[in-house]
Order: C-alpha cells, then structure tokens, then sequence
C-alpha cells in the first residue's frame, strides 16, 4: 500500500511539473515571437526591408509549424 502511495505521489508531481514546464514554454515563446515581429517590423521602418519582412515572415512560419508540430504530436499520443 505505502508503495502505491508513493507512486501516485511521484505521478502527481511530475503532472505539476510538467505543467509548470509548459506554462513557461508558452511564455518563453511568447516573448519570443512577439520580439521578432516587433524587431521585423522595426527594420523595414528604418529601411531594411528584407531583413525586416524575413523576421516577420519568418516569425509567423515558426509560429504556424509549431501549432502543426504540437497537433501531429498529440494525434500520435492519442
């Protein structure tokens, strides 16, 4: 009994855990994404068109892969 009670224990944390990892992740990529439009759009109003529409493109293709990566990899869990 007691080492049932130490494996739900030991489940239930890691739930936490990962939880908490996921949230920051978010946030991690959030800020990320965020910078990189912000940047793009930063560098074509000084000028720099390519540099800047190449960050703000590419900042929206990261974005739309990682949705399809996280919807693939959840489809195969399932």
């Amino acid at each position: 009994m007691i080492k049932q009670n130490n494996i739900n224990e030991y489940r239930l944390t890691m739930l936490k855990l990962d939880i908490e990892y996921n949230k920051r992740e978010q946030i991690f990529v959030f800020i990320l994404l965020f910078t990189m439009i912000i940047g793009g759009f930063v560098l074509v109003y000084i000028g720099r068109e390519v540099g800047g529409y190449g960050a703000i493109i590419g900042s929206i293709t990261i974005a739309i892969a990682s949705v399809i990566w996280n919807k693939q990899k959840n489809k195969d869990k399932s």
